[in-house]
């Protein structure tokens, strides 16, 4: 479980914050140097890590999102060069759609520094459980913005699982992109190509032990640009196999 061989841990605590950190995630946490966080369960991590440090003023700075994370990636490895037990983390799995983490192996790779990844259980085990769904069936998973602009094929006949729709049309770190009407018409459009226009979808956000709960909305494919106002960061859209 824990080395002091270790430079950086990359965990993941899991969809549900403290609810979900595993028992050798807490004794990593407890034991490394310095631990590096972007989540909203500070003062619950304060109860287990020594030297912890919040990374949201790095994070939500309005700047383009690149920008950002070159800036943590460099934050954390530089704490890394002084020496071993440093750790990074992040809600949900660790290697889910995080840009930051992936970076920071990178790092480590071309530094010759060592790492270790802590998995957790990230949004698509939940979202499984929340919309009652096999994956078996076949599953496809990309980010909003890049499937549309990287113009990924879809099949519409197996379980499609959209992330960070509520951001679509912004790459700020900002908490919420302000309302705009034709923003998602891009995304209406692609998705057309594929889906009836009065195929039903569920923007779903699973509870994560904060100020949010379970959610889940549902409306036709066509209709994005009218409910801008129902999505929210952290909303994941699901689109169901046309039958």
């Amino acid at each position: 479980m824990w080395s002091d061989e270790v430079d950086l841990y990359i965990i993941g605590t899991g969809i549900l914050g403290m609810e979900h950190i595993s028992i050798q995630t807490r004794e990593i946490l407890n034991r490394c140097r310095k631990v590096y966080h972007l989540t909203s369960i500070h003062d619950e991590l304060a109860g287990i890590c020594g030297n912890l440090v919040n990374n949201a003023e790095l994070y939500w700075t309005g700047k383009p999102a690149r920008e950002v994370y070159r800036e943590i990636i460099d934050t954390v490895v530089a704490e890394v060069e002084k020496g071993p037990g440093v750790a990074n983390l992040t809600y949900g799995h660790p290697l889910f759609f995080d840009d930051i983490n992936m970076g920071l192996i990178r790092e480590m790779q071309n530094r010759g520094l060592t790492y270790k990844v802590i998995p957790g259980i990230s949004c698509l085990d939940t979202l499984s459980s929340d919309l009652e769904i096999d994956y078996g069936d076949g599953l496809q998973v990309y980010e909003a913005q890049d499937l549309v602009f990287r113009q990924h094929p879809l099949n519409p006949k197996v379980h499609a699982i959209i992330l960070q729709i509520a951001q679509f049309g912004s790459n700020l770190t900002i908490p919420s992109v302000p309302t705009a009407k034709g923003r998602f018409l891009p995304l209406e459009e692609y998705l057309a190509k594929y889906y009836p226009a009065d195929h039903s979808v569920s923007i779903v956000f699973s509870d994560r032990g904060d100020s949010y709960t379970d959610y889940r909305v549902e409306f036709n494919i066509n209709e994005f640009d009218k409910n801008q106002e129902k999505m929210f960061k952290g909303t994941t859209l699901y689109i169901p196999p046309v039958s």
